[in-house]
């Protein structure tokens, strides 16, 4: 896997201006792992505007809360909160709402697993 480090000039910079200034054109890259270190720069907000299939592995589950407030469309997965069947149910029952257009799976990492084994039944690329 390829390692490209983008350092940061101006602590007030979004993570999109920064993507301009790269070889990325403000669009988070597609098959990236973003491991960033500041919280605050809008990579999240970024993803889930992104106009494509996303899943967003947050750490902390009150990330995943507060913005499943404002981005009502994404599903969330957190591990502990649903049993596998819960899981499978709410994620098949995501997939085939057909308003909404580019699904998003929030996820913890524990959860993570999870949410890939039942994608795998369908043709989707995420």
């Amino acid at each position: 896997m390829k390692n490209t480090q983008i350092f940061v000039s101006d602590p007030l910079q979004r993570f999109t201006d920064i993507l301009k200034e790269s070889e990325f054109n403000g669009l988070i890259p597609t098959n990236y792992i973003i491991d960033k270190k500041r919280p605050g720069l809008g990579a999240t907000h970024a993803e889930l505007t992104s106009p494509r299939h996303s899943i967003i592995m947050e750490p902390y589950v009150a990330v995943i809360e507060v913005k499943k407030v404002k981005f009502q469309k994404a599903l969330c997965v957190i591990m502990g909160k649903l049993t596998m069947k819960e899981v499978n149910e709410r994620i098949t029952t995501y997939m085939l709402d057909s308003s909404i257009t580019y699904k998003k799976f929030m996820t913890t990492p524990e959860s993570f697993p999870k949410v890939i084994q039942i994608l795998k039944r369908f043709d989707l690329e995420y």
